[in-house]
């Protein structure tokens, strides 16, 4: 059984120089993306369906047009299964 919660290190998110420059909107969709990449099937994991992973993060098509790229640069491709997209970090909590 996945467990329910993950370490979330404030200091390390906070001072991230991915995290820093980002608008309100980009570190709450960041936040949704991680978090459900936690809840899916395979805890770290979300689809590499860039509409559905735009709904995910709940923003709107041009908000996603203008921060589509800092986004999935936080969740590369899977290199076993490029179907999906990973956050190396959660992938590491699961382990």
């Amino acid at each position: 059984m996945k467990a329910s919660v993950f370490l979330f290190h404030t200091g390390d998110f906070l001072s991230s120089p991915d995290v820093q420059p980002m608008e309100a909107h980009e570190v709450g969709a960041y936040c949704l993306l991680l978090f459900n990449s936690w809840q899916s099937d395979r805890p770290g994991y979300l689809t590499a369906d860039a509409n559905r992973l735009r709904r995910t993060a709940r923003l709107s098509a041009d908000q996603w047009a203008d921060s589509r790229e800092l986004l999935l640069g936080k969740f590369p491709l899977a290199a076993e299964e490029p179907s999906l997209r990973c956050s190396p970090r959660l992938v590491q909590e699961v382990k």
